[in-house]
């Protein structure tokens, strides 16, 4: 540790010689000051470590030395130990009141002074580098941020773009042959996939920096129940496991809490209990902590899932919770992030609970919670809405203009292609200067904008369209990427009407019409819902005439996650077997590298 730089201020000369000598010789540089009006210009000229301040001079007392240098931003952290004759307690109350850190009295020894004057400064020391410690990771903070922020935006607006054709391919599914039809859904399902990957980072970020909330909202329990059920049951018949999920006969139907981030922790415990549970089966269980079924009561909602799995040994349970962390099974298993329990036990905390465990290795496990909920009266369940698609506008409504600005064709086709059968007027920008001068030509009735564009983005755009007359009166409707709030805030700042997160349902789409220009929809309902375990077979006898060179850089691209380099092999094999290739390019698309690598190795 370097030695400190010590101003001493005493207006008796033999003390400033006597603490000046001492210092020195233990190697500290020291500057002298015989009055307060010197020692503050000395302070001023170079910020000293620690000050050795005396109390009674003449002109300016030590007090009042204290005062003026704790009152300046600049001298405010400078440590100050009085040295004083003053021997009584309220001198040196005062002394600690106005800022002083130590007080020692007159006449004083020299050990005792070097003592304190070390201790001091290094104190000083420590907490100068946690402040750098401090600064680097809100540095480190920010910087993640803003990847996080850039990587959202990156990886959902294509994501979008394939989400959003395929929903516009959906609409039309049913002329297409079953195969075509399995296919689709199978993109459908893997775009998911990837958005749940996406949106659990994400999750993760935010709980780290407190800044995600509770959303309540009244749903139906049941249906609830039943689509988690219909989710999960074609996975646990692929493995010949029992999969049920048996709500207790006190089992509400109508509550309100936050079913996102239920749905989300649920999702979580039953993808790992079905992933590492071999033989047996994984039941979910739920109903009332209490026998209250009143409308408009709190009550306890208990939630268990329970797998006949092999368990977690003892030497995991500390980390089980922890972000990142894979267990041994993980680790064999080669598959997930290690993200889902951390975000299930960060939500359940949200929602009133801690999320425990039970656990015997080698006999199975038990996730079990126990939620606050209000019962609540029958609603209108918004999953009607979902497995209905939009035919045409209602009649004699007025036509209605739209102007799509984003910087993507492929982002705007969907839209176009999504609202032009409808009988919408429709123009688009590529740009926020685009989109400004065709709103002042054409004055459309809402804009549906894209935050981020060259030229000019979206948010000036938007400030440009809203601070003109007429501008107020145009619905400006923002699209974004980003995943954080702290966007949102700015979107509102600057006069958008509402915001739209990517990648969006064609339902939001609708909604947001709906919302803001009052337009009504004819609806027909939506057979081919995609399922969500679509599981692609891989031929072995196909498999076994690639070469094993082949199959083994395929094995150690999947190992290290190198998706270019599986790619690259997967249109190698196309060339010798495209029906193999479409398989191996489903699964792999959908992260499902197990089988791949099952298949594999049993050549």
């Amino acid at each position: 540790m370097k030695l400190g730089n010590i101003l001493i201020v005493d207006d008796t000369r033999a003390n400033l010689d006597v603490l000046a000598g001492m210092l020195r010789e233990h190697g500290y540089k020291v500057r002298p000051a015989p009055n307060g009006r010197l020692a503050l210009r000395a302070v001023n000229a170079e910020l000293p470590d620690l000050i050795l301040l005396d109390i009674r001079m003449p002109e300016m007392d030590g007090y009042e030395v204290c005062r003026r240098l704790k009152a300046d931003e600049r001298f405010k952290d400078i440590p100050i130990i009085f040295i004083s004759a003053l021997t009584e307690t309220a001198d040196k109350l005062e002394a600690f009141r106005i800022g002083g850190v130590d007080y020692i009295t007159k006449p004083f020894h020299a050990e005792e002074v070097l003592a304190r004057v070390s201790v001091h400064l290094k104190l000083q020391q420590t907490l100068a580098e946690l402040e750098t410690a401090r600064s680097a990771a809100e540095a480190a903070n920010v910087a993640k941020s803003t990847f996080l922020r850039n990587m959202s935006h990156e990886l959902r607006s294509p994501l979008n773009i394939i989400l959003g054709y395929a929903r516009l391919m959906q609409r039309f599914s049913r002329s297409l042959p079953n195969e075509q039809r399995d296919n689709l859904n199978v993109i459908l399902r893997s775009g998911e996939h990837l958005n749940t990957l996406i949106a659990n980072v994400l999750d993760l970020s935010r709980i780290e920096a407190g800044k995600i909330e509770l959303e309540p909202h009244s749903f139906d329990l049941h249906h609830f129940l039943v689509d988690i059920e219909d989710m999960f049951a074609l996975r646990a018949s692929d493995k010949s496991l029992e999969f049920h999920v048996e709500p207790a006969e006190n089992c509400p139907q109508f509550i309100k809490t936050d079913p996102v981030k239920l749905r989300q922790i649920l999702i979580n415990l039953l993808s790992n209990a079905l992933t590492f549970t071999q033989d047996g089966g994984v039941v979910v269980r739920t109903g009332l902590a209490a026998g209250k079924t009143e409308i408009d009561e709190r009550v306890d909602l208990f939630v268990e899932v329970e797998d006949s799995g092999p368990g977690i040994p003892p030497h995991e349970l500390d980390q089980i919770f922890t972000p990142f962390f894979q267990g041994e099974a993980g680790k064999l298993a080669q598959t997930g992030t290690g993200l889902g329990l951390a975000i299930s036990r960060d939500f359940s905390k949200l929602l009133g609970s801690d999320l425990e465990i039970e656990t015997e290795f080698g006999r199975g496990t038990k996730f079990h919670f126990q939620i606050p909920v209000e019962i609540v009266a029958d609603i209108e369940d918004p999953t009607d809405a979902e497995n209905q698609q939009v035919v045409t506008l209602a009649p004699d409504q007025a036509n209605h203009k739209i102007l799509i600005a984003d910087d993507k064709w492929a982002n705007r086709q969907i839209l176009f292609k999504l609202l032009q059968p409808l009988g919408f007027d429709l123009r688009e920008a590529r740009n926020g200067k685009e989109a400004v001068e065709i709103w002042q030509d054409w004055e459309p009735d809402l804009v549906w904008l894209h935050l981020r564009m060259p030229v000019m983005d979206g948010f000036e755009a938007t400030r440009q369209i809203k601070t003109v007359e007429n501008g107020p009166e145009t619905i400006v409707i923002a699209v974004t990427a980003s995943a954080f709030d702290e966007e949102r805030a700015i979107i509102e700042t600057i006069g958008s009407d509402d915001f739209l997160r990517r990648p969006y349902r064609l339902t939001d789409v609708y909604a947001m019409l709906e919302k803001h220009l009052q337009v009504r929809f004819l609806y027909d309902g939506v057979e081919d819902k995609p399922r969500d375990e679509d599981i692609a077979k891989i031929p072995t006898d196909s498999l076994k005439k690639i070469t094993p060179e082949i199959l083994a850089e395929l094995e150690s691209a999947i190992q290290r996650l190198d998706i270019e380099v599986v790619e690259k092999i997967i249109a190698q094999i196309r060339t010798q077997d495209e029906t193999l290739a479409d398989v191996l390019d489903i699964l792999s698309k959908d992260f499902n590298y197990d089988p791949i690598l099952a298949e594999i190795r049993k050549i």
